[in-house]
């Protein structure tokens, strides 16, 4: 929906196609014997996406009709309201990792995130310190099991969760007067509050959303701390939060 006409999809499963494509030629072709003998990706190319910047970001009144809202209980409404908060509030958090992540340890929750641990050389690791103004939140979601929220008890995989969540805030959006409303921008909503609200550096939200930063040199020579971005986060919160505080 944020691209210039050209569906997220098309560049995704093209990108897929070719990768696996290449992997098969490197897998079956031989010094002496090509199987497969041609590529038909080095004439073809999948169209770039063109991301408009920030749009996904609510601005702080928007953030706050969302959290000001009153949903009717035990509906996906209330699901969705009280889950993108808690998104917001760890970071971004998304909805496979919120699915997945197991009980706090500490006062953090310490996690993989699901999105990019296979590709990074870290697992793509985090700590994520858990505000109390949480506390409420986490109780009301308490799995009976290891894991942080019961979420997996209530729906069978992450994407029906996310489903969920999506269709909560369509509702949510509609009554709020914003629309296409979707759980993603909880953290693109963090990402620009910490940045233009709090003025917090652009490495330091890089490292919050937990990607991997421009700064390789450096990340060679700094042990790895989350006591900066967990500090910036109780900041943030208890200014987007201090009539709740």
């Amino acid at each position: 929906a944020f691209l210039d006409d050209r569906p997220r999809a098309q560049s995704l499963y093209i990108g897929q196609m070719r990768h696996i494509f290449r992997e098969a030629m490197l897998e079956y072709n031989t010094d002496d014997e090509i199987v497969i003998k041609n590529d038909p990706f080095l004439r073809y190319k999948a169209p770039k996406q063109v991301l408009k910047k920030g749009v996904r970001a609510l601005s702080l009144e928007q953030l706050m009709k969302v959290v000001n809202y009153q949903p009717k209980k035990n509906t996906l409404a209330e699901l969705a309201h009280d889950c993108f908060i808690l998104s917001f509030c760890l970071m971004g958090m998304n909805s496979v990792d919120m699915y997945e992540c197991r009980m706090p340890h500490g006062g953090y929750l310490r996690y993989n995130r699901a999105k990019t641990k296979d590709r990074r050389s870290d697992g793509a690791y985090i700590e994520v310190a858990v505000h109390p103004f949480l506390d409420g939140l986490f109780k009301k979601y308490a799995s009976s099991g290891g894991r942080a929220f019961n979420f997996s008890e209530r729906y069978k995989t992450s994407v029906d969760f996310n489903r969920a969540l999506n269709i909560g805030l369509k509702e949510i959006g509609k009554e709020v007067g914003i629309d296409g409303l979707q759980f993603y921008q909880a953290r693109h909503t963090f990402a620009t509050l910490s940045r233009n609200l709090m003025k917090f550096s652009k490495s330091d939200v890089d490292e919050a959303l937990n990607h991997v930063g421009t700064m390789e040199l450096a990340d060679i020579y700094i042990k790895k701390d989350f006591a900066i971005i967990n500090e910036n986060n109780r900041k943030l919160i208890e200014e987007v939060f201090k009539d709740y505080l």
